[in-house]
């Protein structure tokens, strides 16, 4: 019962912001790079679309393959000047070659069976002294323990069978570093990043959420039944009922498209 990302109920990921923290943490990442177009490939409701405002850009560009994504997208946009969305995919984006200062692919990769084509397009969109940033989780990101901020792992402890799906679809950072390195990128580097997902004003919000599925793919993965059982589980293993910050441990890929290629 995997996620449909064109199905038209498509709230579940264009309801929130991103993490302040995470907006410090890239600016950081980029220095003083003017970024006069920026684009997120993959922008589903154009959270981090609106972020890369956020961050410095003079303008962003949101591309996503979904019909549905991009009118949430457009609803959801808190810039409406310097803000467009346009359909496309990782491999085919219609904006010109050497036309983009920061791409960012953000929960992307992890759906894509090969990096080439993606990294290849993003090689061809980027400018020289571009940056290309890559944020997805890696198994070990995804299998800390459990606790009341890292709700994932409260998946993986009730249902172990969905360890094997999780590493299956994870990308590995030597894949990645490669797959950059033979399309052309270099100065490329790791970073770990701990980002709140969001903020429950109660556990029963937080378990409210979980049982809706809000903005999590794996939860697809289990049956009714099974969801209903995750809940109970959760709910045992946290004894409190007050506000619970939920976060998650990413890892962000920083490449570089040098002066003279």
């Amino acid at each position: 019962m995997s996620i449909n990302f064109h199905d038209t109920n498509h709230a579940n990921y264009d309801t929130r912001k991103a993490d302040s923290h995470w907006t410090t943490f890239v600016k950081q990442l980029i220095g003083n790079q003017p970024i006069e177009l920026a684009v997120d490939i993959a922008c589903g409701g154009g959270i981090y679309t609106n972020a890369l405002i956020e961050v410095g850009a003079k303008k962003a560009v949101g591309i996503d393959f979904s019909e549905a994504m991009l009118k949430s997208a457009n609803q959801n946009n808190g810039h409406q000047q310097r803000i467009e969305f346009l359909k496309g995919e990782a491999a085919q984006v219609p904006l010109p070659t050497h036309s983009v200062d920061l791409i960012l692919e953000r929960a992307l990769i992890h759906h894509l069976s090969d990096y080439s084509s993606a990294f290849q397009e993003a090689y061809r969109l980027i400018r020289n002294g571009g940056t290309f940033l890559i944020q997805d989780r890696l198994a070990d990101d995804c299998f800390l323990p459990g606790s009341s901020t890292h709700i994932r792992g409260y998946f993986f402890q009730r249902f172990p069978h969905l360890i094997d799906y999780e590493k299956s679809r994870r990308p590995h950072h030597d894949v990645i570093v490669s797959a950059l390195k033979n399309v052309g990128f270099s100065q490329i580097t790791s970073h770990t990043i701990w980002e709140k997902r969001k903020e429950f004003p109660s556990k029963t919000d937080l378990l409210l959420d979980i049982q809706n599925r809000t903005g999590r793919s794996l939860l697809h993965e289990l049956s009714d039944k099974e969801l209903s059982e995750l809940v109970d589980f959760i709910d045992k293993s946290i004894n409190f009922d007050r506000a619970i910050v939920e976060k998650d441990r990413w890892t962000i890929w920083q490449a570089k498209k040098a002066t003279y290629g």
